[in-house]
């Protein structure tokens, strides 16, 4: 094994020109004035016939590829998975300690062993340690349970819609565009076509396998549009492939595996197609004129981003991520910044209450928030890290603390926000601070999400006029509200519709703009429904808008309940009712049950003017030492609960049935 460190990759280039096939000029140009779902179809029907080569080791298999594409001039293979890089002499070898990772995980499709499971695209050297630590998880930014295995980290994040935890794992920045433009590629190839036809390689599910939990796919992707990834994922795609442009490395991989697959990755030759498909030119016609390809001589690898029109996006080359362990943490970036890393270290160097003489410009993502904007005094504290989807808030979890901060927006900062602050660093009770004056300012780059809850329609148009045009939030929201009215009907999987907080508004405040809909659904989508769409808030030209890629799903109305009279029985374990009791009482105020608290209300049938029914939803309390098990009733799981020596069944899961008739 021989140790590679961060700028090795770059350092030994790949050494197989003569064994590669580049790009024939006008390859793409059948895609040239298309857009969205027609755009990805032509590049689909460019790349997806292409060789299939046999998987496995030999010189004409997937490891004989691998020889040319991932093997530096010194004989390694380059793992992105793992800093130890195993030696190769001849085509077709394994490399030792290592296997076939699937980046797009086979278990996706049902693993079927199809042209998916043998493309050299997303295939990839891999130590296999770090390959089965990595499972079939999706790419993420993990935020808790975090593992490293090989230079890979692993952990969990929550999914707001599904409102479950589910694991990621993050790669070393180096390779997090690599690992993007591979998702792109196989969404591409093996992906729906837009009029909503099911490739065959997704033909066992009837498209990307969402039906298991254990299965990444089901928090990453989904069937419903061309898009094909959920757009918490789009959301991660789109960024990496953008902070870490198309490098040499990449090039000349793709360049060697169409030798052997006589097929590109169009992500690669022409990095800035996937803004026209997942990011800012989405809903525009492709001008291939303005699109740099990799190939051309103008082309700065792990610099340009492929662009020569108005208005695209950027990177900074003087400020590109990264993780490498061999940074010193004291040194300032030209720039005159400091990260938040830096902060922590130089106020971890202090003595206890101690404050630097001198101040530093820091800037950081706001990772919680400990008291919110307040008005009255114009300030708020909160914590910041490297980390945009961080939610840590203390030194332990790498967090500075802002305390009694004045942002230059004058109004309430959100989750993930990129701030900047001008400061001295203080050593304050083991937790590192700014100084502690008086209400320091502090300015907001970018916004964040306004509330960590689900907002209104009113909180997210107040908070999208302090956002920059065309900036999107970080963090996705749930948002809630009526369909005041319908801008664009529904047409292939979407629909653009306003929405507003009052059934009866007379202007929807917040545009959910080209928002996916389930084909089930359709005849619900008309004016003075209640919608909750699960996307990206924006300012769009001064608009308040959910960005493109949301996903909107119908739900029952909120209630508006005021005095109810409540049957409640009490069954024993045969589910025979041994008493009830009638109680009125207000809502949300609901009957105390011993050893349980309750936690909500929700809508089960019935309506406001015949009765109807509701159920009050408990949790057992953490002290309650006779609440053991679950028991099994006749149609019903519940909890059992003992009370003066009778034993009681809560009827459903932990839930608290109550029939109720409004009191007029």
């Amino acid at each position: 094994m021989k140790k590679h460190f961060y700028l090795s990759v770059f350092l030994c280039l790949l050494s197989f020109s003569v064994f590669a096939e580049s790009l024939t000029p006008g390859f793409y140009n059948s895609a040239n004035g298309l857009k969205d779902g027609a755009l990805k179809d032509a590049l689909k029907s460019l790349i997806r016939d292409h060789t299939a080569i046999p998987y496995g080791k030999g010189a004409s298999s997937t490891w004989g590829v691998f020889f040319y594409s991932d093997r530096n001039d010194e004989g390694y293979m380059m793992d992105m998975y793992c800093d130890e890089w195993s030696y190769v002499s001849n085509p077709g070898d394994v490399a030792s300690g290592c296997n076939i990772e699937h980046s797009f995980a086979k278990s996706w499709w049902g693993g079927t062993e199809n042209d998916a499971y043998k493309d050299c695209y997303h295939l990839n050297p891999s130590n296999a340690t770090a390959n089965s630590a990595r499972s079939n998880y999706p790419l993420g930014v993990p935020e808790k349970d975090i593992k490293t295995s090989g230079s890979l980290k692993v952990g969990k994040i929550h999914h707001p819609t599904l409102n479950v935890d589910f694991s990621v794992f993050e790669p070393k920045d180096e390779y997090k565009g690599d690992f993007a433009r591979a998702y792109f590629y196989m969404a591409t190839c093996y992906g729906h076509w837009s009029n909503g036809d099911i490739d065959k390689v997704l033909s066992q599910y009837n498209g990307w396998r969402v039906d298991n939990a254990q299965v990444g796919s089901k928090y990453a992707m989904q069937n419903d549009n061309y898009l094909e990834f959920q757009p918490w994922e789009q959301e991660i795609l789109i960024r990496w492939h953008r902070q870490d442009p198309v490098s040499e490395k990449e090039i000349k991989r793709m360049d060697a595996v169409s030798n052997f697959q006589h097929n590109r990755n169009p992500f690669i030759d022409y990095p800035y197609l996937a803004e026209f498909i997942w990011g800012e030119k989405a809903g525009e016609a492709l001008d291939m004129s303005k699109l740099v390809a990799s190939s051309d001589a103008t082309f700065v690898p792990g610099v340009s981003n492929g662009w020569n029109g108005e208005g695209g996006s950027t990177v900074d080359p003087e400020d590109p991520p990264t993780d490498d362990p061999t940074d010193d943490p004291t040194d300032d970036p030209q720039d005159g910044t400091i990260t938040v890393a830096q902060a922590m270290e130089i106020g971890a160097a202090l003595a206890q209450g101690a404050t630097t003489t001198e101040e530093y410009v820091i800037v950081g993502y706001v990772s919680n928030i400990n008291t919110f904007y307040n008005p009255d005094y114009g300030n708020e504290t909160l914590w910041i890290t490297d980390n945009p989807y961080s939610t840590a808030a203390s030194k332990n979890e790498g967090a500075f603390e802002i305390y009694r901060g004045v942002p230059n927006t004058n109004a309430e900062v959100g989750y993930g926000a990129k701030v900047r602050i001008t400061c001295k660093i203080k050593n304050y009770n083991n937790t590192i601070i700014e100084n502690d004056g008086t209400n320091i300012p502090f300015e907001v780059l970018e916004p964040g999400t306004f509330v960590p809850e689900t907002p209104t329609v009113a909180e997210a148009a107040a908070t999208a006029q302090y956002m920059s045009t065309g900036v999107k939030q970080l963090y996705y929201s749930v948002f809630k509200g009526y369909i005041q009215s319908i801008t664009t009907a529904y047409k292939n999987g979407v629909a653009t519709f306003k929405m507003a907080d009052t059934k009866d508004a007379a202007e929807g405040d917040l545009v959910a703009f080209k928002t996916s809909i389930l084909k089930a659904d359709i005849s619900k989508l008309v004016s003075g429904a209640y919608v909750q769409v699960t996307g990206y808030l924006m300012n769009y030209g001064g608009t308040a808008e959910i960005a493109q890629g949301a996903i909107a799903t119908f739900v029952p109305e909120p209630l508006v309940l005021e005095e109810v009279n409540c049957n409640v029985r009490y069954l024993d374990k045969n589910a025979a009712e041994l008493s009830s009791e009638v109680l009125t009482f207000h809502v949300p105020e609901a009957p105390a049950i011993d050893g349980f608290t309750f936690l909500r209300w929700e809508f089960v049938a019935g309506d406001m003017a015949d009765g109807l029914t509701i159920q009050a939803v408990y949790k057992p309390n953490d002290d309650a030492t006779d609440l053991p098990s679950e028991i099994q009733v006749p149609g019903n799981k519940a909890m059992k609960l003992v009370r003066d020596g009778n034993v009681y069944i809560l009827k459903g899961d932990q839930v608290f049935t109550i029939h109720g008739q409004r009191v007029h």
